[in-house]
């Protein structure tokens, strides 16, 4: 609806002067209740927009502070366009190798070898294209 709280809260305003009810299904609140601005919606739109503006300022600071860190030499990073050969990831994983050929799994594969659930999803496609 808009890029920070004020172009939200303005188009809203816009909305409710046209008599143009906005729905959130998930949520089940519009914002006309009657023809009237409903104030409850208007909050949570609101809370939500600042949600959203502080991630933003978040991920603006994490770009930040990675540029200081590189400039420094503190952060290095994976090169660009590298990537682990199939054959590297499996000899890195092969515990979730062992346990998919017994027939684990895949969550369970992940619990036992403590790694994520992707990790074996990815192990197993590996696995399949051989």
């Amino acid at each position: 609806m808009g890029r920070n709280l004020f172009d939200i809260l303005s188009t809203l305003e816009v909305f409710n002067e046209k008599n143009i009810t906005l729905k959130v299904d998930n949520l089940g609140i519009e914002s006309l209740v009657n023809g009237k601005p409903n104030s409850a919606f208007k909050l949570i739109i609101s809370v939500m927009a600042n949600i959203a503006e502080m991630k933003q300022t978040m991920l603006e600071r994490q770009r930040e502070g990675i540029k200081i860190a590189i400039a420094k030499g503190i952060y290095k990073g994976r090169v660009k366009g590298s990537k682990e050969t199939d054959q590297h990831v499996l000899d890195k994983y092969k515990n979730v190798v062992k346990y998919l050929k017994q027939g684990q799994s895949l969550r369970n594969t992940a619990k036992l070898c403590n790694v994520s659930l992707g990790t074996v999803q990815k192990v197993k496609g590996i696995l399949g294209q051989k």
